[in-house]
């Protein structure tokens, strides 16, 4: 009896498994699921039917939606698939979704009336902010904070924004202080929890009438950019920007950092004060530009800075710029169709030996467009007023230009500087300091120098210092420079004397060769003007720039007359 028992149940569990692949291998029938579509409240969806043997039941084939509790929300029948049907794709959109909320998604159909799931997906709904039609519409000041919440959104400015009632009482740049300006807090930082990701589309709008004068390590109106944000068709009038600070500082009116993938297009800023100072050279490196402090790799295009005011006194390591302060290299990246007009002040002058020791290194790197340009620049014009001071007083002297042998007391001993042995100072009408490409490029402006006691100086019309090891690294640029003055003023120690802070001002020959850039490669290709040499409390006025025609372009980057003469005419314009 067990016998029997245990035959039949065993028959029974063999023919079940016969009947159940027999099933299966009938099933030819295949399907796919694709998302077309999402929106923050809908999903669509494209079906895919493969039933060569018409094995589908007309009718029964179904989009079924599920949410993440397996619970069935949205059912969809896909009415042209199946049975005779010759039709093998359906299109359908789901509405009244969740938003921003993850769905499993089902094809589903009868066979032999059994059900079977043929093709399975996983989607999600947009949040707001994922798209340019997805986009968080920004109306108020207090809008702003709505981008803190959401990193990597997408936002558009609904209208202009006046922060402040701005200085219209006020005639000048030089007044800007004295307005009615908004304190404004950066919307971001460098924190990875608040550094912004998205998308900032200005709409062509303007964001207005507003300072900082608050302690923050990235100054500008956004602060910090992260790898992947975008700020685009905005427009700042009337800033203010006003550091004292000890610690490594960026400023810039869009931001003070810019990283690597980042980018910045049409912005437009006018009537920009920006000040700096610091008490000691404490303060450690500042990164000034009108745009960016520190770009990073990011880039800048189709943007202007005009009526620049940038002043600073003092600081131990100084990159400033029109554009930005200093500008690293990055794969594709470049500023690029950029304009600045204004000026450039900087006051280096320091009277305390306590804040210096030999290892203290003491730099200012200036320039049009940027302070120091470790990257890419091309087609970008920039007509600057530079003013520069460089003074130590007589107690800091006897301790950073020393005996080089500190074991030789005699009072004929060779001296030598013991800080920084590259490069002091170096200021140039379009970039101060150069280890990168300059392309295609015109600038103009006075610039004006004066020391007591400068080392390690270069000066040039369009570049100071050029360092970069790619050939060419700076070609198809050219200067302007009708009624331009550059006057370098080097006191010699006799007039030194006289004055009782300057009396040991050391004995060197100061001479530099004032030409497109204050020290150059031999490989460079330049609009070239007459050389001149400039000694100490000399002054010389330039006359007009080579003819474009006479100039010949290089077969490593291909020479366009008529776009370089288009740039001029437009730099010619700003006069």
């Amino acid at each position: 009896m067990r016998k029997y028992k245990l035959f039949s149940i065993l028959a029974m569990f063999i023919i079940g498994i016969i009947t159940l692949a027999s099933c299966s291998s009938k099933i030819t029938a295949t399907g796919e699921l694709i998302v077309l579509d999402q929106t923050r409240y809908t999903l669509t969806i494209k079906a895919s039917l493969n039933d060569e043997a018409k094995e589908v039941t007309q009718g029964s084939v179904q989009i079924q939606l599920y949410n993440t509790d397996g619970d069935r929300k949205t059912t969809s029948n896909c009415d042209k698939l199946g049975g005779t049907s010759e039709d093998t794709t359906q299109q359908v959109t789901i509405q009244s979704l969740d938003e921003n909320t993850p769905y499993t998604v089902k094809l589903v159909c009868t066979i032999k009336e059994h059900q079977y799931t043929i093709a399975q997906i996983e989607a999600k709904t947009n949040k707001a902010g994922s798209s340019h039609t997805e986009a968080i519409h920004i109306t108020s000041a207090d809008d702003f904070s709505k981008m803190a919440n959401d990193l990597d959104g997408y936002y558009i400015l609904d209208n202009d924004i006046a922060l402040g009632t701005g200085n219209a009482e006020n005639e000048g740049i030089t007044e800007i202080e004295k307005g009615d300006l908004k304190e404004w807090t950066p919307v971001f930082s460098s924190s990875s929890s608040k550094a912004f990701t998205g998308t900032f589309d200005g709409n062509g709008h303007t964001i207005s009438n507003f300072k900082q004068t608050s302690s923050t390590s990235d100054y500008g109106f956004f602060g910090y950019l992260a790898e992947g944000a975008q700020i685009k068709n905005i427009n700042f009038e009337n800033v203010y920007l006003n550091m004292t600070r000890y610690s490594d500082t960026y400023i810039g009116v869009v931001a003070g950092r810019a990283e690597s993938g980042s980018s910045i297009e049409n912005v437009k800023v006018s009537n920009l004060k920006i000040k700096v100072s610091t008490s000691s050279t404490s303060g450690k490196t500042f990164y000034v530009g009108g745009l960016i402090g520190q770009n990073t790799g990011g880039s800048i295009i189709n943007s202007t800075v005009e009526n620049l005011d940038l002043n600073i006194e003092r600081g131990k390591v100084v990159y400033a710029g029109g554009i930005a302060g200093q500008n690293a290299m990055a794969e594709g990246k470049w500023i690029e169709n950029c304009v600045v007009t204004g000026k450039i002040t900087i006051n280096q002058e320091y009277n305390n030996s306590s804040d210096f020791t030999t290892s203290t290194e003491i730099v200012q790197l200036i320039g049009g467009v940027v302070g120091k340009n470790d990257g890419r620049i091309r087609n970008t014009i920039s007509y600057v007023n530079i003013d520069s001071k460089f003074n130590l007083d007589d107690n800091i002297v006897d301790k950073v230009y020393a005996n080089k042998d500190s074991e030789d007391k005699s009072e004929d001993a060779e001296k030598e500087w013991k800080i920084n042995n590259e490069i002091n100072v170096a200021i140039g009408s379009f970039a101060g300091y150069n280890k990168g490409v300059i392309r295609s490029s015109a600038a103009t402006g006075s610039i004006s120098f004066e020391s007591y006691n400068a080392y390690n100086v270069a000066i040039g019309l369009f570049c100071g210092f050029n360092v970069s090891e790619i050939q060419p690294s700076i070609n198809h640029v050219a200067y302007f420079g009708e009624g331009r003055t550059v006057s370098v003023k080097l006191t010699s120690k006799e007039i030194a004397e006289e004055n009782p802070k300057h009396t040991k001002t050391p004995e060197y020959d100061r001479v530099f060769k004032i030409t497109m850039t204050g020290k150059e490669e031999n490989n460079q290709n330049y609009f070239q003007l007459p050389t001149t040499y400039l000694r100490s409390s000399c002054e010389e006025s330039f006359g007009k720039s080579t003819e474009i025609s006479q100039f010949k372009g290089t077969e490593i980057d291909a020479y366009n007359a008529e776009e370089f003469n288009q740039l001029i005419a437009k730099l010619q314009e700003l006069f």
